[in-house]
């Protein structure tokens, strides 16, 4: 499960790297993840999430993502999305 989404934090800023596969199969492990991450969202001003190490992304993965970005900057953080070209037309 760790592998899917991986964190490390120092002070206000936070960095979450992304791999494997972001699909509806490993919904379960992802939907725990997100959720383990956002839990720091009150005291994080600046979260950098790379996804450059996701192997396949679908609609639910794609969800997920948007939703871990946009609780961090509902919460007052500057939350940025490193992606390949394919990730990054995902909607604000």
């Amino acid at each position: 499960m760790a592998e899917l989404l991986q964190g490390r934090g120092q002070g206000d800023q936070l960095h979450l790297a992304g791999a494997g596969a972001w699909t509806a199969e490993n919904a379960r492990n992802l939907e725990t993840l997100v959720n383990l991450a956002t839990r720091r969202s009150g005291t994080v001003r600046r979260v950098d999430i790379d996804m450059r190490g996701v192997e396949r992304l679908d609609t639910f993965g794609a969800w997920l993502l948007e939703r871990l970005r946009r609780t961090f900057a509902d919460h007052g953080a500057d939350a940025r999305i490193s992606a390949p070209s394919m990730l990054t037309k995902l909607p604000r």
